[in-house]
């Protein structure tokens, strides 16, 4: 299976499975970035996530990518895009009004009613690497979106704030 979690309303055409925590949007089923056990081990050939993983508390960060290598079977490609705080710093604090830097960091905080809106981590390149490597992946490197024109394609965080977007892609 190719698993496509945190997609909300951008869906990734067939064979990709799309998955959000919250029911809706473009979701082909409800399942939580953090809490992975409904699928079985060895279950996914590849795995992409968009800007979800900084909507996950730091602490949490290790557990998450343990079972994202769980449901990847070995060998199989994990493909993250994130929260760059080097990016954030670089393109929007160093140039922008304080409410841009302000957003990118954490994210929408201004209800309530979209819990899973608002951002509890942030990384950089080196932060990220070393907790996918802790998590049992390798291979970890950065990907750009030309390599995969059906997710550059998506107009999703990745590709429309590619400024402040870290994407690093690593091997189960």
């Amino acid at each position: 299976m190719r698993l496509h979690i945190g997609c909300a309303d951008k869906r990734l055409p067939s064979p990709w499975v799309n998955a959000d925590a919250q029911s809706g949007g473009g979701a082909d089923r409800v399942l939580n970035l953090a809490d992975l056990w409904p699928l079985d081990a060895a279950s996914c050939s590849w795995v992409y996530t968009s800007h979800t993983l900084e909507h996950i508390e730091f602490d949490s960060i290790p557990k998450t990518l343990a079972g994202l290598h769980r449901v990847l079977r070995p060998g199989g490609k994990l493909t993250i895009a994130t929260i760059d705080i080097v990016g954030i710093y670089e393109n929007r604090y160093k140039k922008m009004w304080a409410p841009s830097w302000n957003a990118a960091i954490y994210g929408d905080t201004w209800g309530l009613d979209r819990p899973f809106a608002s951002h509890k981590s942030i990384f950089d390149e080196k932060v990220l690497t070393d907790l996918l490597l802790a998590a049992g992946f390798h291979d970890v490197h950065p990907w750009m979106l030309v390599e995969y024109p059906e997710i550059a394609g998506l107009i999703d965080c990745a590709s429309r704030d590619r400024d402040v977007s870290l994407l690093l892609e690593a091997l189960a």
